[in-house]
């Protein structure tokens, strides 16, 4: 109940198929306890689910719950009516060398966060949102260092990371913002190819409404909407 941090090791790949009904692959917290998980990669490790015959995403992060990632590849999660394909978290959570790929989702096609994100290293790309946040969908505090979003899509809005609720924060340092794009068959454009603070008009590359932002020496390029 949060005095205790247990540990969990990944070796190699795990591709795990999901149960009927089940949402998420791995489950942490239940948003009343308060656990502390470290969960640690090696030999390439990764997080692959299986979703030939039932969908889910890779990982959900319950409120009160404090959960460090670390080397270790999360991949092909899908929830195409929920949000988060890769990662949904409400928690505390930091990733450090992670790489969210190929994962799908209506928002946060890679990871849906409303608690505190940290992201170290690693990189979000190739995901899809049907709807907005192609690599990222974030609606509370993120903080990205050296992390780069690339090639990742969406639907509607924020290819590469889509900031919502006026009270989203974010702080990006160094990595790039790289080949997104909003917009898709079923819409005319985008708005915000590799970046959408809730704006109102779409852009190429960035778009800011109300809400708090830091970059500092991040590469925006090659965008789209």
């Amino acid at each position: 109940n949060g005095t205790v941090e247990s540990s969990i090791f990944i070796d190699g790949v795990i591709m795990q198929e999901p149960l009927s009904g089940t949402e998420s692959l791995v489950t942490i917290g239940d948003g009343t306890n308060r656990p502390k998980i470290k969960i640690s990669g090696r030999n390439n490790a990764e997080l692959s689910v299986n979703t030939d015959i039932n969908q889910a995403r890779g990982i959900y992060v319950n409120s009160n719950a404090t959960v460090s990632i670390s080397g270790v590849t999360i991949s092909s999660g899908v929830t195409s009516a929920g949000n988060g394909g890769g990662i949904y978290s409400e928690g505390e959570l930091t990733l450090d060398n992670v790489i969210v790929k190929n994962c799908n989702a209506k928002y946060g096609g890679g990871i849906f966060s409303k608690g505190s994100l940290t992201m170290n290293d690693g990189a979000v790309t190739e995901n899809n949102a049907s709807l907005s946040g192609g690599g990222i969908y974030n609606t509370g505090d993120a903080t990205l260092n050296d992390v780069n979003i690339e090639e990742n899509t969406a639907q509607n809005s924020g290819g590469g990371i889509y900031a919502d609720q006026g009270y989203a924060r974010l702080r990006m340092q160094g990595g790039k913002i790289f080949k997104n794009q909003a917009g898709g068959p079923s819409t005319a454009s985008g708005n915000g190819g590799g970046l959408r603070f809730r704006g109102q008009k779409g852009s190429s590359n960035l778009n800011f409404y109300q809400c708090q932002s830091y970059l500092d020496n991040v590469t925006i390029t090659e965008n789209s909407a």
